[in-house]
């Protein structure tokens, strides 16, 4: 039989608790849980209140400063843990505090202040993961899209960005690792499924259960990353990195009033086969060129592709598609374009459809553009020049 036990915080209490004690006995030990308890093992200790009158004193000598401190307590954990996690793991960690704080069936004075604080430090670390997810990101974060993204659309991105990797990993390798980052944030997060969440609902309990499966379970990723083929799809420009697209903000004086104006200009050219899925294929096809991982679904992404290519296909329509380009660029609307596009358009369109070089004489050298496409790009001017009469 074993002479020592390490006891923790907790149990420790709970042993003197059965103890008679003294009004003195009673005085030390609130003071010791005010300078050495976090809130979790308040949280732990509090169903003693209904069942111990020692515990009850105990409880009755805090006061407000004293559970503040407390809260302290595990604010300096939370901080250190920090320290030693990415964003999306420390977002989870936070998560899984919240959790595992609104498990317990007796809660404290002042639990809807840790819980509040737990709530703004979640929101603020989601706002911080949104910038870092813009940018590149390793395969133990990747899961963190499902954080900033409703369910579809974070699929969408986050298997393009397994579609990437496997350029570089074979798939093996590659799903051991994403298994193994899967199991990490699982663990952290406590629950089943990743909630997605912003600024309007990031303090809704509701986020913690997942009844009308809003968000991607856990059983739903396992089976994906077990399914080779689901990755083996590609899609066009799969291999561009960010450097390789154009930039949203950079070659664009107005990318939206850009956007909308293409997205006109296709459904004038093909009416209604312009629509997918009650998209306009222009914005899906911007986003292509614009988005290293685009958050349309693969079979969207490459019916649009399809789409365009029948345009480009017929001369008349090719011209027609390229003066759009060359008007806005003309206008200023597109800038230090001449180099990126015509690569961009060349490999989206392949080279037989869309020469690299021939498009990049066009907007280095207008006065070898050939008549057919300077007739439509004047009449592409006179058009909104009508426009902007008429308004």
């Amino acid at each position: 039989m074993r002479t020592f036990n390490l006891i923790n915080n907790v149990d420790q209490i709970l042993g003197v608790l059965k103890l008679n004690l003294n009004l003195q006995n009673i005085h030390d030990i609130s003071l010791e849980m005010i300078e050495k308890l976090d809130y979790f093992e308040l949280l732990e200790l509090f169903p003693a209140f209904y069942i111990n009158e020692n515990f009850k004193k105990i409880i009755h000598l805090i006061d407000s400063e004293g559970y503040y401190n407390i809260i302290d307590n595990s604010l300096e954990k939370i901080k250190e843990t920090e320290k030693s996690l990415s964003t999306v793991h420390f977002i989870a960690y936070l998560i899984g505090l919240k959790y595992k704080a609104i498990s317990f069936e007796y809660h404290p004075p002042l639990f809807d202040d840790f819980i509040e604080i737990i709530d703004n430090k979640i929101i603020k670390h989601k706002a911080k993961l949104n910038t870092e997810l813009n940018d590149n990101f390793s395969i133990k974060d990747s899961f963190g899209l499902f954080f900033i993204h409703d369910k579809e659309v974070a699929l969408n991105i986050f298997t393009k960005f397994v579609i990437s990797k496997l350029k570089k990993y074979d798939f093996d390798t590659l799903a051991i690792e994403l298994i193994m980052s899967k199991d990490v944030i699982f663990y952290k997060i406590g629950i089943n499924h990743i909630p997605n969440f912003d600024h309007s609902n990031y303090k809704d309990v509701s986020l913690l259960k997942n009844d009308d499966q809003l968000f991607i379970e856990k059983h739903e990723l396992c089976k994906i990353l077990r399914e080779k083929e689901y990755f083996n799809a590609d899609y066009p420009l799969s291999e561009y990195t960010e450097k390789d697209l154009l930039n949203t903000n950079t070659h664009f004086s107005n990318f939206i009033s850009f956007q909308n104006e293409f997205k006109q200009f296709l459904y004038n050219e093909i009416g209604e086969d312009s629509i997918y899925n009650n998209i306009n294929i222009g914005e899906i096809f911007l986003t292509n060129i614009c988005i290293e991982l685009p958050e349309y679904d693969i079979s969207t992404l490459n019916h649009t592709n399809i789409i365009l290519k029948k345009i480009i296909k017929d001369d008349e329509s090719k011209i027609r598609f390229i003066a759009f380009f060359i008007h806005q660029f003309d206008l200023g609307y597109l800038t230090g374009i001449t180099n990126i596009l015509p690569i961009i358009l060349s490999n989206y369109f392949g080279a037989q459809l869309i020469s690299k070089s021939t498009i990049e004489s066009y907007f280095k050298r207008p006065l070898n553009r050939p008549k057919t496409l300077t007739k439509e790009i004047s009449k592409i001017y006179k058009i909104y020049q009508n426009i902007d009469e008429q308004g």
